[in-house]
């Protein structure tokens, strides 16, 4: 009887805030709704809640993606299926550089440390190789800004004539079984590579809630126009698009602001990825992507988007890379 009458309860405090939506919607017409909502996608309270049927432990997804995880200290590639649950489809001891530490340069024959993507597959790539090569895309932006240098860092098998080898110049090798098993699994379109020199830590809900309110929140701040709440999510070390540094940044998005005053934005994000950015310098990153929408006057884009946010040790989240 109690819980019949707490669901009558709660059932006529849903029926009362969908009549005020309602209302609102009548007197107002759409826009303070949308704009409600906006608000409410900033709210870690909204994220702990859909978080509840998430698993976390290794980062967020907003679509299936195949994670590869790949940890220096244990010489071990894990890959797995990765949604609102994260599934372990393989796990291979790999070969990495003969030394240790974070790539660098060109010929150093380390292995980086990072977060990557894989930008194409080789079929043919060479005896030396085995049967088949991923293509990572280092140096990424962060290698770059970071002054690293070198190429052609892949995930391949061992040489065909060769059951057995040591080390690599800075490639990730695994066995040529355990490579086309991969391949079979590996949707390298869709797949992310992270490279730790330990195990990755497990992130907790409530970590990754605030990490997406701070993203909401700012997506609000653009969207609604409000240059100081926008700026405010940077960090004065922020690196952005041609390296432009933060005072040109700054400059550069207020003419923006001031151009875009009383338009209407469309600002969307979709497919959403959060994962945690292993890097040399002990730093909290997070590497953040998505696709996004946006539309305000005669200006149109539609396409990829990646960040890497900076959690600080107060716990504040700032982004350092755009």
């Amino acid at each position: 009887m109690k819980r019949f009458l707490l669901l009558c309860l709660l059932l006529q405090h849903l029926a009362a805030a969908a009549d005020s939506i309602v209302e609102t919607y009548r007197t107002k017409g759409i826009a303070p709704i949308e704009k409600m909502l906006d608000r409410r996608l900033a709210d870690p309270a909204y994220w702990q809640e859909v978080l509840k049927k998430h698993d976390t432990v290794y980062g967020y997804f907003d679509h299936e993606t195949d994670l590869l995880l790949c940890s220096k200290s244990d010489k071990i590639l894990k890959l797995y299926s990765a949604n609102s649950h994260f599934h372990l489809k393989q796990k291979s001891p790999v070969i990495i550089g003969k030394l240790p530490g974070d790539k660098q340069r060109e010929g150093d024959l380390r292995t980086p440390i990072g977060v990557y993507r894989i930008l194409s597959r080789k079929t043919d790539p060479g005896p030396e190789y085995g049967p088949v090569a991923f293509v990572t895309n280092y140096p990424n932006r962060y290698d770059r800004i970071l002054g690293k240098e070198g190429h052609g860092i892949w995930l391949h098998g061992f040489p065909l004539d060769c059951d057995d080898k040591d080390a690599t110049k800075g490639c990730i090798a695994i066995r040529n079984d355990a490579l086309k098993e991969l391949d079979k699994q590996l949707d390298f379109h869709r797949a992310l590579l992270i490279i730790s020199e330990q195990p990755i830590p497990k992130i907790s809900k409530k970590t990754m809630s605030r990490l997406l309110a701070f993203i909401y929140d700012w997506r609000y701040a653009w969207k609604y126009n409000d240059y100081d709440a926008y700026i405010d999510h940077y960090a004065p070390s922020l690196t952005f698009q041609d390296n432009k540094n933060f005072k040109a940044f700054k400059a550069y998005k207020k003419a923006v602001f001031a151009a875009n005053r009383g338009r209407k934005k469309l600002l969307r994000f979709s497919d959403l990825k959060i994962v945690p950015y292993p890097n040399a310098q002990d730093k909290n990153l997070w590497f953040v992507s998505m696709r996004e929408e946006y539309k305000s006057g005669n200006y149109r884009y539609n396409g990829p988007k990646e960040l890497l946010v900076e959690e600080l040790p107060s716990g504040r989240f700032q982004i350092v890379v755009e």
